[in-house]
């Protein structure tokens, strides 16, 4: 796991490391499910996350349908928390996906932001940025953990920042294409800015 130390209070700021297995998925009882990533949380709390991904896919385009596959994942999940790891499924902001993650007993889940990020500003953004503050909240209510990515960049992440029941945003692509021009130190920086205006 990666830290950036120059931010202060890096424990906050951890940098999660996603992996794709694409070759291995029968080795790690993938083969018959849409869950192509794990995700390697951290030292102190290493985890899973499932994902959905079809092989032609550049980026992840839609969150994983928990709905119709739970007794499979729920198989899945029992192993991978059997071996010690904590479980996250990516998903879209459902309330009935949220409800079939707490059914297969995830520990975790993570929104798919992409709708929100796509949508134009004004009432089809507060439109997707409501649906992801339920979801949010009846997860919560459910006992799971929160993490929301995909689209998120510095001008987006605000309001989603906002939302008390989501402890874990994944920004990858912005923050690097940032750096690119300013380096890393500094394009930490100004996301954590956005992110908490004023601290």
């Amino acid at each position: 796991m990666t830290t950036w130390p120059p931010c202060g209070r890096p424990e906050r700021f951890a940098i999660p490391i996603r992996y794709w297995p694409r070759p291995w998925r029968r080795s790690l009882g993938l083969s018959k499910l849409p869950c192509t990533c794990v995700k390697i949380a951290g030292t102190s709390r290493s985890g899973t996350c499932g994902f959905c991904e079809r092989r032609e896919e550049i980026t992840t385009e839609g969150g994983l349908d928990v709905a119709t596959q739970t007794d499979s994942l729920r198989k899945l999940i029992r192993s991978l928390k059997d071996a010690g790891l904590t479980v996250s499924l990516f998903i879209d902001p459902s309330l009935d996906q949220v409800r079939a993650s707490h059914k297969c007993d995830a520990d975790r889940i993570e929104l798919h932001t992409g709708r929100y990020c796509d949508a134009r500003r004004g009432a089809p953004r507060e439109q997707e940025l409501t649906r992801i503050v339920d979801t949010a909240k009846m997860a919560a209510k459910l006992g799971m953990g929160v993490a929301a990515g995909h689209g998120l960049n510095y001008d987006n992440v605000e309001p989603i920042a906002r939302i008390s029941e989501i402890d874990e945003l994944n920004i990858g692509h912005a923050i690097v294409a940032r750096a690119v021009l300013v380096g890393f130190d500094r394009a930490v920086r100004e996301m954590i800015a956005v992110m908490h205006p004023g601290s």
